[in-house]
C-alpha cells in the first residue's frame, strides 16, 4: 500500500520511589490483508452469496489511528504485605477503518461478472472493502498484585473495553448502529488468580468473568481453572483442571442461538459458540 511514518512520544515521571506516572501518544497503522486487493478479471464468474458478489478493492489502503494512554502505578506496603497496583486509561481513534460497501441492488443470479455489471446485464450488486469508518477503542485497566506470603501471590484485574463505530457513509452501513459496542469485545472483564510457588508443592486457582458482547455471543459467564504440582526429585507431577464450572459446554455451535445484536432496521440473530467442557489433565514431567 506504500509507506508510513508513525512517531510516538512518551514519558515516565517518578514522583517517589514507590510510584510512577506514564503517558504516551502516537500514531499507528495496520496494513491491508492480501485478499483485500484481489479483484477478478472482467469475464471471471463471481459467486453470489446472500444477494451480493464480493470482490477486493485495489484502491484500499492501510487503516490509520492515533493512540493515547495515561497510566499510574504504585507500590504499597499494607500490614506487612506488598501491593503493586496499576491503572491505565487508553483511547484509540481509528480514522479510516475498513467497512463493506454494498451496491444499490441485490443480484438475481447465482454468479455475475464485472463485464456483465458494466454492460447492464446484471444489477450493480457488488460488495467490497472500503476505508470509510471512524471507530473508537477506549477503556480502563486496573491491575493489582499482592504478596500474601513469600510464596503466595494474589492477582486481580478489572477491564472496561469499549469499542464502537462513530460514523460511516450510508452505503457502507450494513445495518450497524452507531456507538453500539462491537460484537466479540466484552465490555467488562474480571480476573482473579491465586498462585503459590513452593519448593516441594505449588498450586494455582483462577477465575475469569466476561460480560456482555463476549466472543461466545452469550450472556455473561465465569470460568474456573485450578491446578497443583508436586516436585519429586527430578519429576514434576501436575494435576490441572480447566473450565471447572463447565460453563457453556454444549459441544456444538447453536445457529441463531446467541444474544441478538442491535442492528437496523431490526436486531440480527447471532450464533452461540461453546467453550471446551470441564477438563482435568494429569502431567508427568521428567527433568533431565
Amino acid at each position: 500500500f506504500g509507506h508510513s511514518i508513525d512517531p510516538r512520544f512518551g514519558f515516565v515521571w517518578t514522583p517517589t520511589a514507590e510510584s510512577a506516572v506514564r503517558a504516551s501518544v502516537g500514531s499507528t497503522f495496520q496494513s491491508p490483508q492480501l485478499p483485500t486487493f484481489i479483484v477478478p478479471t472482467s469475464a471471471q464468474p463471481i459467486p453470489v452469496v446472500a444477494g451480493y458478489a464480493s470482490i477486493g478493492n485495489k484502491g484500499a489502503t492501510a487503516e490509520r489511528s492515533t493512540e493515547y494512554d495515561l497510566g499510574y502505578e504504585r507500590l504499597f506496603a499494607l500490614t506487612g504485605h506488598d501491593v503493586h497496583a496499576s491503572l491505565d486509561v487508553y483511547r484509540t481513534d481509528l480514522h479510516n477503518g475498513v467497512a463493506t460497501f454494498y451496491g444499490p441492488k441485490q443480484c438475481t443470479t447465482d454468479t455475475v461478472t464485472l463485464a456483465g455489471i458494466a454492460s447492464g446485464l446484471y444489477p450493480d450488486c457488488l460488495s467490497y472493502p472500503v476505508n470509510v469508518t471512524r471507530e473508537v477503542y477506549q477503556g480502563v485497566e486496573l491491575r493489582t498484585q499482592t504478596q500474601l506470603t513469600p510464596g503466595l501471590t494474589l492477582l486481580a484485574s478489572y477491564d472496561i473495553d469499549s469499542a464502537y463505530i462513530q460514523s460511516f457513509p450510508p452505503s457502507a452501513a450494513d445495518g450497524v448502529v452507531p456507538f453500539e459496542q462491537d460484537l466479540g469485545v466484552p465490555l467488562h472483564k474480571i480476573a482473579l488468580a491465586l498462585e503459590d510457588e513452593g519448593p516441594r508443592f505449588s498450586y494455582y486457582a483462577g477465575l475469569l468473568y466476561e460480560g456482555d458482547y463476549n466472543e461466545l455471543n452469550l450472556p455473561p459467564y465465569a470460568t474456573l481453572r485450578a491446578g497443583m504440582t508436586w516436585h519429586v526429585r527430578s519429576c514434576d507431577l501436575t494435576l490441572a483442571g480447566e473450565n471447572l464450572t463447565n460453563a457453556y459446554d454444549f459441544l456444538y455451535t447453536r445457529a441463531g442461538g446467541g444474544v441478538p445484536y442491535g442492528a437496523l432496521p431490526a436486531p440480527i440473530a447471532t450464533d452461540a459458540y461453546p467453550l471446551p467442557g470441564r477438563r482435568v489433565t494429569f502431567i508427568v514431567t521428567h527433568k533431565m
